[in-house]
Parts: structure tokens; C-alpha cells; sequence
């Protein structure tokens, strides 16, 4: 299998992008939640659920199957940063982009973390 396990929102009786399925990911896991990635297709749901848990995140793309994205939910987007998230069109480039984070030094290794460069930019944190 490509997933050791999966812990669904409703599983973690919350909605999706909260913080319950991260943490129970992170402890299944026997890790940080720093330690995960989370792999999903939604802005506001999978990426910023994730970056608010400070778990990394790869929001999928999908060009030959392009999931529709309102423009309030785009605008939502965090400027990009390659230590905590990427996209990737499909599971295969998911896979190589975790593979170089395995490679690369942890971002938790100084003191900026996810959303560093959002509020550089003078843009409130939505994941806060």
C-alpha cells in the first residue's frame, strides 16, 4: 500500500482542516506532528489544516482531472514555501518532493515556521 493508514476527519469526530485527525495521524505514527505530511487536494481544508498543525503538506493538482477552486478559496493560498509545503500533480511527484524533504534539514531547526514568509508579507495567518 501507498499509506501506512488513514484517519478520516469524520473518524476523528470533527470536521475536515481541523486539528484532531493531524494529532491522531502523529500519534498512529508514534511522531511529531512535525514529522507528517499530509497529502490532499483542498486549500482550506488539507493544506492549511495541515500548516496550522505544523505538519507539512502536498496539496495535489491534478491537471488532467483539475479540481474547480473558487476564487475566495485560491485567495487563500499561502506564499510559497518549499520546507513545509509543495504541490505535485500526482502521488509520484508527492513522492519525490517528500523524498527531498527526507533529504533536507527540518525548517523546526530554526525558529520560523509555517506561514513565516505569509506574515512577512503583512497578510493575516488564517490557519492562527
Amino acid at each position: 500500500p501507498l499509506f501506512d493508514f488513514a484517519i478520516p476527519a469524520a473518524d476523528a469526530g470533527c470536521h475536515k482542516g481541523s486539528m484532531p485527525p493531524f494529532l491522531m495521524a502523529a500519534q498512529a505514527a508514534g511522531c511529531h506532528v512535525s514529522q507528517l505530511v499530509h497529502i490532499g487536494d483542498s486549500i482550506s481544508k488539507d493544506l492549511l489544516g495541515a500548516l496550522r498543525c505544523g505538519a507539512r503538506c502536498v496539496l495535489l493538482t491534478r491537471p488532467t482531472h483539475p479540481l474547480p477552486r473558487a476564487d475566495a478559496e485560491v485567495a487563500l493560498t499561502p506564499p510559497a514555501d518549499g520546507a513545509w509545503w509543495g504541490e505535485a500533480a500526482g502521488l509520484g511527484e508527492a513522492s519525490s518532493l517528500i523524498e527531498g524533504w527526507d533529504a533536507a534539514p527540518s525548517p523546526l531547526a530554526s525558529p520560523e515556521g509555517p506561514g513565516t514568509a505569509w506574515v512577512a508579507a503583512g497578510k493575516p495567518v488564517p490557519w492562527e
